[in-house]
């Protein structure tokens, strides 16, 4: 198996998800209901929602729900490992059914932008300065075109920044590591349906699958600008193909009223401002987690010191004590020798002689 030699090593073994008791192995798709599923592999993982909270105190997740993507791993680290090579053992498991999601291109690239990018939300790599806050339908429209032409500039075909947008053609291209099945999100009764019975017959119970993360902005069709359109085709023209999606038929209808999107659009700036703000939260956290250990490792560092100097004291006192000792024992034999008796007469005499002349 050869991992992508590039920041995606590490979001792909953030994405996989590892589940031996019941042979499955999901590879989350971001923006493809990965928050949904990650859900119901905790809830299968018997890993409660209070535990995720919980695991997840220093998080720069905006919301609750969010919280899964990392809250697995912290809560049961066999489940979600962040490891490499473990991962790539996982990946080899010839027993497992392996399995990921996928979504129509064009709700999935508009969904990534409109929550990662228009909505500033925290840690999220992207090109340039945020986006300027659309007040028209035309503003917003046009912003998605900008983007789309950001992402095809400077990423297309093969230098991706975000696994958000990356095309899923190229997310779930592992060499070697052929996925039992692939979904498409938009007929997610099969999967459930497959994957329930492969729990089942496992001896387990297939949790239910919730809605969760649901984008402030839903996708319209009349978001799509003509240029849109054929930027979205050229990007993702791989998934279309590999995926079977009609890049000619463009999903979903434009059910929500002109008063509707403005209402939701005048919400943006005071979402963005929380976002940044949460994100400026999370910068100065965990700069003073790093002084915090950089200080704890000074102290330490100094304790170490000091227990040097004094094991070295104890040294030097034992060796002087040692000196001394040896030189108690010298004189002793000296004076207990026969020569030393002998010449005591003599000693004396010279004593005397001395106080008479004053030399004291």
């Amino acid at each position: 198996m050869n991992l992508k030699p590039n920041h995606f090593r590490w979001d792909l073994a953030r994405n996989t998800f590892y589940l031996p008791d019941f042979k499955l192995l999901y590879l989350a798709t971001p923006k493809a209901a990965c928050t949904a599923w990650k859900w119901w592999v905790a809830e299968l993982a018997g890993i409660s929602r209070e535990q995720i909270v919980e695991s997840s105190v220093n998080s720069r997740e905006s919301v609750e729900d969010l919280l899964i993507h990392d809250g697995i791993g912290r809560c049961k680290p066999e489940v979600q490992s962040f490891d490499l090579e473990q991962m790539q053992k996982h990946y080899a498991d010839p027993d497992l059914f392996r399995f990921a999601l996928v979504r129509n291109p064009f709700t999935r690239v508009f969904s990534a932008w409109a929550s990662k990018v228009l909505l500033s939300e925290p840690g999220q790599r992207h090109h340039g300065e945020w986006p300027t806050i659309p007040r028209t339908i035309q503003e917003l429209a046009q912003g998605f075109e900008d983007f789309l032409g950001e992402v095809e500039a400077r990423e297309y075909p093969d230098a991706w920044i975000n696994s958000h947008w990356v095309p899923q053609s190229v997310w779930l291209d592992l060499p070697g590591v052929p996925f039992t099945r692939i979904y498409a999100i938009e007929r997610m009764e099969q999967a459930l349906s497959e994957i329930g019975e492969r729990v089942r017959l496992q001896g387990g119970r297939p949790p239910d699958l919730r809605r969760y993360n649901e984008t402030i902005l839903p996708w319209q069709p009349r978001f799509l600008t003509e240029q849109a359109r054929q930027r979205i085709i050229r990007l993702y023209q791989d998934d279309f193909s590999r995926f079977s999606y009609d890049p000619e038929q463009i999903p979903g209808r434009n059910d929500l009223s002109d008063e509707a999107v403005q209402g939701l659009l005048t919400a943006i700036p005071h979402l963005q401002e929380r976002q940044r703000r949460i994100e400026s939260l999370y910068q100065a956290t965990t700069k003073l987690d790093a002084e915090k250990v950089q200080w704890m490792g000074l102290a330490e560092t100094r304790r170490l010191q000091r227990e040097q100097e004094r094991v070295q004291q104890q040294q030097s006192i034992a060796a002087y004590k040692q000196l001394a000792e040896n030189a108690e024992r010298k004189v002793a034999l000296m004076e207990a020798s026969r020569s030393w008796r002998l010449t005591r007469p003599l000693r004396n005499l010279t004593a005397v002689l001395r106080s008479m002349r004053g030399d004291g």
